[in-house]
């Protein structure tokens, strides 16, 4: 068995105070009962425990957002929304609490200072978000789930006239009007280009 350490929080990386109070969680029996065996000072109190959990819960969905959103994998543009409100309605549990009340509501304030309304009134945003098959019907009022697909229907008709008119110049300059042609099927083809 591996001996585990105490982590060191740096001021430099935000989650590395997530990942000291995670190991701090971890090793709390052992701590617990060094400081009775030798008679140090009490490393924390039941209350200090339980509040340094929920900060966890708190800045675990921070970690979570922040990877999610930094893949470069797949697109993740439509996730923001999703996380922002996880990350909302875990500060609103938090705020529940009297320990941690204050502190998710710093938390709140700088969050919807930075995000506001979470980005529910960007069109790129939410339109993102409604066309991703996993958030297609869920965190969006009707009002706003009508803005988004007005927004996407006005692309879809601007790009359309661009479309026709790439589409004529290709088939004039190959002549040919066989299985690439696009003129019976402009729609699908910007469609796709959206998506």
């Amino acid at each position: 068995m591996t001996p585990l350490c105490l982590i060191q929080a740096v001021q430099t990386r935000w989650n590395s105070e997530l990942n000291k109070e995670k190991r701090l969680q971890l090793l709390k029996g052992p701590l617990t009962l060094s400081t009775t065996e030798t008679h140090s000072p009490v490393v924390r109190t039941a209350q200090e425990w339980d509040t340094s959990k929920t900060f966890i819960e708190v800045l675990a969905c921070f970690d979570y957002a922040t990877c999610e959103a930094s893949k470069d994998k797949y697109p993740s543009l439509s996730s923001i929304i999703p996380l922002l409100c996880m990350i909302s309605g875990q500060l609103n549990l938090c705020k529940e609490k009297e320990a941690t009340k204050e502190f998710a509501e710093k938390v709140e304030f700088h969050l919807l200072s930075r995000f506001p309304d979470l980005y529910k009134s960007s069109k790129i945003h939410v339109s993102a978000m409604v066309l991703d098959p996993r958030f297609k019907n869920i965190l969006l009022s009707n009002a706003e789930l009508l803005f988004a697909k007005s927004y996407i229907e006005n692309l879809f008709e601007d790009q359309q006239d661009v479309v026709e008119v790439s589409v004529s110049n290709s088939q004039q300059e190959s002549g040919d009007a066989g299985v690439w042609s696009f003129s019976s099927r402009p729609n699908e083809y910007v469609l796709i280009h959206l998506l």
